[in-house]
């Protein structure tokens, strides 16, 4: 009861108080410190909470891999996100080791039996190098011993029978010239970039290599540096990329002249009953060597034929892009020097008095290409553009040779411009594109310019025709034109006037008198290809090409000259085929593998040969040669036969041996049926191996080489077989009658001359030295093992590999794959071409 009497005491008082006043919050600075020490900073989402359900509009994108600082949030709903720019300066880098021997791949058989000599009265003899005897048709090494005499060409003495001497018996001497050869590689990069929000706006390469080798030819080092430098930057809206690059080389001894060539077939000819190794001079102005008609080999490697090389390249590139349209252009510079110093010392077999001759080659070559592309209906499903190209080159090549006091001088200033337009369109699941345009070519060396050179390509693509199957179909057409490189020396011409039996005197010194005057070299081409992926995995694609080319240029000599012209047409139509198997994106086993197998095959024909040029020599010698001949492959083979019925039977003459026909013709095509190459990799874990293998059928080659060491008498086939009597060569007389005549292909009784093989010459009868060509070949084998060193990607490699491990071929001599005399696409000619190498090699990567 007394506390409802005292709540009604204060219900009055309560009512009194209620005023119609604002409330004033308390502030205190103790309570305002604690908060701001409690709660972080307000998040820019804490903005929402007042806007609920309010939608609001995001001005710019949202980067997944960015966060950003700030929103800002406008009172009309919209929200921009502010990002804090990442910048980054990032170095990279490697380093590589590389060490490799390398040893000759196959060599032609040799006779280790008989020795330097001939037959003499009825029976064979050893002839010493006093007697200046170039062939091996001695007696056998078994049967003669060392006398102990001094003898200036042997410290044994000479040589004799059995019986009549020291009872030292004959060594067989080695005179080969290899060895095995080391190649040391030793290269470091950085690249450096600095980036802002992982677009790099500053990038720097350097890299810098350098390799020394002892060549498998004895007494030949080869050395040379690489230098490389990138550098590239935006400014504003265009970017900047500059190189430069410096590369060298030195050569113990130039090849030009084919010298090593030379070197190699005097080891092979040397006899087995003379030492190379026992010195090469008999005096300053004599070299010691089995006969004044040949040279010791390491006579010839002491020689001073040092080579240099060197070449300089820069560029710089600028790139501009606004909206739809890009302008780039691009001025580059390469300068070569090349420096072949060609020496004999007096005493030599071709040039007793000695032979000097410096060649120095230079070239400046200028370019500037500018492009202009504007992309116009750039949409969704459909995009074009139209864009102009133009391309100026300014070439200058300028040779000279000492002290023939001979210079050569060319310079050339060519403009190619192409204007195009392009169009696609993709609706889903096909691929539709045009493209054509028109070509200009002018320049200050060609007779005529030329301003139709049109060209076009369509494409149709279609995804997903069956379950997981794509097709492209693309083909074309496109005229264009082009000219000789002034940079390439036509010195190589000057061979063709010698036979094979008169290297030892070659010496090119006569380049191309002129390059002007001449038309540009036309070509027309049409090209298809269809392509099928099946499942991202399986690919399959098939190329297809048809070339005619018109006025080819090619060299032909007139008097004293060596002149240029327009000469020839060539068709070349062929196909290849590339299927490539790659490993499934959800494979998870343990072994992972892919393969890449490719078939290609061409025909090369000459269409027509101009005026009086049918028949023209463009490679080889002047007694067996790769020819243009209208009808025939590109660099059909000729030489000299036998003289044939109407049914290809041999005539043999009254001596019992097949005659001979004074006149050339066709003997074969160096051109292959077809190459089929497959590359393979398989992965597990950090190991990787990978085998690479070729096979080539087809084409044959003239084997000089052989032909002349079986004339020589150093050939395998000619010791085995010198001992056939009574041999009947299939053939008939020239009554027609079938052939009886026996014959001994090495008969003591009568002149050497008239033996199996010297009675034919050193090339022999050319026919009976084509062979196949055919091979299959170990082209790459390799296994590595990459660690990773730390996590930030670091690693180490570790690999080992063999190449051109094994060659299976019929062909007799060395690698037939070779060219002669180290001029490049000279197929065909072998005569003492260097065998190929065999490398194994070990390779550390360090990347960092």
């Amino acid at each position: 009861m007394k506390y409802l009497i005292c709540l009604f005491m204060i219900i009055p008082s309560l009512a009194n108080a209620q005023r119609q006043e604002a409330v004033e919050p308390i502030i205190s600075q103790d309570y305002q410190y604690m908060v701001r020490q409690e709660r972080k900073p307000l998040n820019k989402l804490d903005s929402f909470i007042a806007r609920h359900r309010i939608p609001l509009k995001l001005l710019n994108r949202v980067y997944g891999y960015q966060q950003a600082s700030k929103l800002r949030i406008s009172d009309t709903g919209t929200v921009e996100a502010i990002y804090t720019p990442i910048m980054q300066i990032v170095f990279k880098g490697s380093f590589r080791t590389l060490t490799e021997l390398r040893t000759h791949n196959r060599l032609p058989a040799l006779q280790s039996n008989f020795v330097q000599g001939r037959n003499v009265n009825g029976a064979t003899a050893w002839r010493g190098p006093e007697t200046n005897e170039a062939f091996s048709y001695g007696p056998a090494a078994s049967s003669l011993e060392f006398d102990g005499s001094a003898y200036p060409f042997d410290n044994n003495g000479r040589l004799t029978e059995k019986g009549q001497g020291n009872g030292k018996p004959a060594f067989i001497y080695d005179n080969g010239i290899f060895r095995p050869a080391v190649h040391f590689t030793q290269e470091a990069a950085i690249n450096a970039y600095a980036s802002k929000n992982y677009y790099k706006d500053l990038y720097f390469n350097l890299s810098l290599k350098r390799t020394t080798e002892n060549t498998f030819i004895r007494d030949n080092k080869n050395w040379g540096t690489t230098l490389l430098n990138n550098i590239g930057f935006p400014l504003g809206p265009i970017a900047i990329k500059t190189s430069y690059t410096y590369s060298g080389n030195n050569f113990s001894n130039s090849n030009r002249t084919g010298f090593l060539n030379r070197v190699y077939q005097n080891s092979l000819l040397t006899p087995v009953s003379f030492s190379n190794e026992q010195g090469n001079r008999l005096s300053p102005t004599q070299q010691r060597s089995f006969s004044n008609s040949a040279d010791n080999a390491l006579f010839l490697l002491n020689n001073d034929n040092a080579a240099r090389w060197r070449q300089h390249a820069g560029s710089v590139s600028l790139a501009y892009t606004q909206g739809n349209l890009e302008l780039k252009n691009m001025l580059s510079i390469l300068s070569t020097r090349q420096q072949d110093k060609e020496v004999f010392q007096p005493g030599a077999s071709a040039w007793p008095n000695g032979m000097s001759s410096d060649r120095n080659a230079t070239s400046l070559n200028y370019t500037s290409r500018s492009e202009l592309l504007l992309k116009w209906l750039d949409l969704y499903k459909f995009n074009s553009s139209v864009s102009a190209r133009h391309l100026f080159t300014h070439e200058q090549t300028r040779i000279n040779y000492q002290p023939d006091d001979l210079s050569y001088r060319y310079t050339r200033d060519a403009n190619d411009i192409l204007l195009s337009a392009s169009a696609f369109y993709n609706p889903g699941a096909l691929d539709l594109g045009l493209s054509f345009g028109n070509g200009f070519y002018t320049s200050n060396t060609a007779a005529v310019n030329a301003a139709f050179l049109p060209f076009f390509n369509l494409k149709f693509g279609a995804r997903r025709i069956m379950t997981d199957l794509d097709m492209t179909l693309t083909g074309g057409f496109r005229r264009f034109n082009s000219e000789p490189a002034l940079n390439q020396s036509m010195s190589a011409a000057n061979l063709l006037l010698l036979q094979s039996s008169q290297v030892a005197g070659y010496r090119p010194v006569k380049e191309a008198l002129r390059y002007d005057g001449l038309a540009p070299i036309e070509h027309g081409e049409w090209t298809s290809n269809i392509e099928f992926t099946y499942n991202y995995r399986y690919n399959l694609l098939a190329n297809f090409y048809v070339r005619n080319t018109r006025g080819d240029v090619y060299p032909f000599h007139s008097g004293n000259n060596l002149l240029l012209d327009n000469i020839a047409g060539i068709r070349k139509k062929g196909m290849e085929l590339t299927l490539t198997i790659r490993e499934a994106a959800e494979q998870h086993q343990d072994i992972k593998h892919s393969h890449i197998i490719s078939f290609v095959t061409y025909r090369n024909k000459v269409s027509y040969v101009k005026d009086s040029y049918n028949g023209l020599p463009v490679a080889g010698f002047s007694n067996i040669y790769a020819a243009l001949l209208t009808g025939q492959p590109l660099g059909a083979i000729v030489g000299n036969d036998y003289i044939r019925d109407d049914d290809g039977r041999l005539i043999i003459g009254n001596d019992g041996f097949p005659v001979v026909q004074n006149a050339t013709k066709v003997i074969g095509d160096p051109n292959p049926d077809f190459i089929l190459k497959s590359m393979h990799d398989f992965r597990w874990n950090a190991l990787q191996l990978s085998l690479a293998l070729e096979w080539k059928k087809g084409g044959v080659a003239w084997n000089g080489t052989q032909a002349a060491l079986d004339y020589y008498g150093r050939s395998a086939v000619s010791a085995r077989d010198r001992g056939i009597t009574g041999y009947v060569f299939d053939g008939v007389n020239p009554a027609g009658n079938k052939n009886d005549l026996p014959v001994s292909f090495y008969d003591p009784n009568a002149p050497l001359e008239n033996n199996r093989w010297v009675r034919y010459g050193e090339a022999g009868v050319a026919t009976d030295y084509i062979q196949r060509t055919d091979y299959l070949r170990i082209r790459d084998i390799r296994l590595s093992y990459t660690v990773k060193l730390n996590r930030f990607n670091d690693r180490m490699t570790f690999s080992v590999y063999l190449n051109n491990l094994v060659v299976w071929t019929p062909y007799k001599g060395a690698d037939p794959a070779q060219f002669l005399y180290d001029q490049p696409g000279v197929s065909g000619i072998d005569f003492f071409n260097l065998p190929s190498a065999k490398t194994w090699g070990c390779n550390i990567l360090f990347q960092f």
